[in-house]
């Protein structure tokens, strides 16, 4: 993709959730997530009873700049919340500003938390 030729807008980004105590990959349950680019994940959650899964993660706006134009690239925070019965996916954006790879205290990996960006 990268390199290649120009984006394929066609294609829509896809997200995978594999259940906690999956015995393979075969459990996977996919979710196509239109305008999602993620480069990397801050943190990630269960709620109601593991129903929903809430991520809080970048968003590379300009892909297509990911390995040619590094300064090109803007990484928005997003959460994003996954309803794995009805199969819905909402995204709600935290902060605008350019925040990749950002990090939370790893004792607090995988339990909600509360969002604040600085």
């Amino acid at each position: 993709m990268f390199g290649r030729g120009p984006l394929d807008l066609k294609k829509v980004p896809r997200l995978g959730v594999i259940p906690r105590y999956a015995k393979d990959e075969s459990e996977m349950k996919w979710f196509e997530v239109s305008g999602w680019n993620s480069l990397h994940t801050i943190n990630a959650w269960e709620e109601d009873g593991g129903d929903t899964i809430v991520m809080v993660a970048t968003n590379i706006l300009s892909v297509e700049h990911l390995l040619e134009r590094m300064d090109l690239i803007h990484a928005s925070v997003e959460m994003v919340r996954i309803d794995i019965k009805t199969r819905m996916v909402s995204r709600h954006p935290l902060s605008t500003r350019n925040l990749d790879l950002s990090v939370i205290n790893p004792a607090f990996v995988g339990v909600k938390n509360r969002i604040q960006i600085s």
